[in-house]
Order: C-alpha cells, then sequence, then structure tokens
C-alpha cells in the first residue's frame, strides 16, 4: 500500500480567484464539488497538487472533511 500524505493548500476567496475558478470550469458560479448544491455558499478551495485540481467546498463540506492530514 502506497502512503500519501494528503497536503491541502488554502487560500482567501478573492473576487479575482473566484472570477478564475468560474472561467476555468465554464461556470457563472462556483458550487461546492462535493455536495453539488447550488444554494449552499462556497467557503474553501482545496487544492491537491499531487493530482493538480483545485475543488471548490461548501462550509457543510469543509466540516465533513476527515481530519488529521497535513495542512499547509
Amino acid at each position: 500500500m502506497i502512503e500519501l500524505d494528503l497536503i491541502v493548500e488554502t487560500e482567501p476567496l478573492t473576487p479575482s480567484l473566484i472570477a478564475a475558478l468560474c472561467a476555468a470550469r465554464a461556470q457563472t458560479m462556483l458550487i461546492c464539488d462535493r455536495c453539488r448544491d447550488p444554494d449552499a455558499v462556497v467557503v474553501a478551495t482545496m487544492e491537491i497538487p499531487a493530482m493538480d485540481e483545485t475543488f471548490t467546498l461548501c462550509g457543510r463540506c469543509t466540516r465533513a472533511l476527515p481530519r488529521g492530514y497535513r495542512v499547509v
């Protein structure tokens, strides 16, 4: 089994970051990538450099993430 540290890099949700994420996804608004609830407020982005992916998360889904990972 391969053991992998999950490194999560966070950034403030600035208007320019929101615009860039919306443009990259061809969407007019940010929607949580976990629950896909269009009424949920996106409060965080989670970047996983090893996968070269960035995900958006609402407050409920952010609180539901497993604890104990190294956060940078």
